[in-house]
């Protein structure tokens, strides 16, 4: 009878950790919430600063992440169990005078993300710093924010291996990058997207920080092409920095569109281009998924190069890096050093 007993409050605490993982009620949030700031609180004491305040499960909430860009707090709620609209009351308890914009999913399958602001009204654009870095941060989030909190550690690398170098910066969005790379004393830098939108916007971003540097307006693939040509020829700039940080799906059309379809041709034009540094950055969990990106780019790349991981500080890695979340990973970031 008593070994009933056990194993009945087993299986009550199993769905009782079950219920939490899946839908954390509002007293638990608030907890998520204060546990996760007092563990960045040396990141948050300047409030103009950009930080990862949640990181997911990592930080007790699987599926909920929360970056504050200065004045504007962006909640994204990616489990659709979660607790949706409820999240803003907790979201404005902790950040007092700040703009808030909740997004979550509605249910499981869903792909938009819901939206809701609360706080205080967002203006059109808000001046937030990374790393003693100013950046244009929007509050359309149809275009993202300006800047993906996750490539910090990746930034912070090309900044320290910018110096007197000529940096080629692919999938350039608003040219984070290319700011880096400048303030780490790069002689220029090529920023290559297809927006002019966020390419005006990036050069928004180098004003900011007292530089300017060159944009092209195209795609990363056709780019690419045009360099592998002229390498052909010897006609190809050299480039010291390659740096290519891909969205998930791409840009232009078939194969171009599915970046892991596109991956063995950005690792050979890598090779080609002979930079002394790369850094890479993949967001594909599918390409993740089948084979280890580490050693795919090794093997790509060759004995001429040592690739290294490049791992993200305490912010994005939260409270418990060990633990997994089911709706998010963070990018894989790699180094490739030429020998």
């Amino acid at each position: 009878m008593q070994e009933s007993r056990q194993w009945i409050l087993r299986r009550r605490g199993f769905w009782s950790r079950k219920v939490r993982l899946l839908s954390p009620g509002p007293s638990h949030i608030a907890r998520i919430l204060s546990d996760a700031i007092a563990y960045r609180d040396d990141l948050l004491q300047r409030q103009d600063a950009c930080v990862r305040v949640v990181a997911g499960a990592a930080d007790d909430g699987p599926g909920l992440i929360v970056d504050r860009f200065g004045r504007l707090v962006v909640c994204s709620d990616y489990n659709p169990a979660g607790q949706g609209e409820a999240l803003i009351a907790a979201l404005e308890a902790a950040f007092p005078g700040r703009s808030i914009l909740l997004r979550w999913r509605g249910k499981e399958g869903d792909q938009a993300l819901r939206l809701r602001w609360g706080g205080i009204p967002a203006p059109e654009q808000i001046l937030a710093v990374e790393d003693g870095l100013r950046f244009e941060i929007g509050t359309d989030p149809r275009h993202d924010f300006g800047l993906f909190l996750d490539g910090r550690m990746a930034r912070s690398r090309v900044r320290a291996l910018a110096g007197g170098g000529l940096v080629l910066n692919l999938f350039s969005y608003t040219c984070g990058f290319g700011v880096a790379a400048r303030a780490g004393g790069a002689r220029d830098v090529v920023n290559v997207d297809p927006e002019r939108r966020y390419l005006s916007w990036g050069r928004r971003n180098a004003a900011l920080n007292g530089t300017d540097f060159r944009v092209v307006p195209d795609t990363a693939q056709a780019f690419l092409r045009r360099c592998r040509r002229r390498a052909q020829r010897g006609a190809a700039e050299h480039f010291d920095v390659v740096v290519a940080d891909p969205p998930a799906f791409g840009v232009g059309r078939g194969d171009d569109r599915v970046l892991r379809k596109f991956w063995p041709e950005l690792l050979e034009s890598v090779a080609v281009l002979e930079p002394a540094h790369a850094v890479l950055l993949c967001n594909d969990k599918a390409h993740r998924g089948y084979e280890d990106f580490e050693a795919t780019v090794q093997a790509a790349l060759g004995d001429a190069y040592d690739v290294t991981a490049v791992h993200h500080g305490r912010e994005i890695l939260g409270r418990e890096p060990a633990r997994r979340d089911p709706w998010y990973d963070p990018p894989r970031v790699l180094h490739a050093r030429r020998k």
